[in-house]
């Protein structure tokens, strides 16, 4: 049970991060802050950011939930 919440805490602080780490990355690169439906930008823009983010966020959780589980087994929780 430890350990689910754990990898649940984790994951979950590794998406924060990430999505946070990628509105960043976004800004830095564009100039412009991330898209949204509500300010009216472009299909375009809001699926290359949605695709830009999903793919980042799987891959931190990915990550994250391989270290974690390593740690786990190795600490015995």
């Amino acid at each position: 049970m430890k350990s689910k919440l754990i990898s649940t805490a984790v994951m979950g602080l590794s998406a924060f991060a990430v999505g946070k780490a990628v509105e960043l990355a976004w800004k830095i690169a564009t100039g412009n802050n991330p898209p949204s439906a509500e300010e009216g930008d472009s299909t375009t823009r809001l699926l290359a950011f949605a695709i830009v983010s999903a793919a980042a966020v799987t891959v931190a959780q990915r990550f994250a939930a391989q270290k974690t589980n390593q740690f786990i087994e190795a600490h015995g929780l």
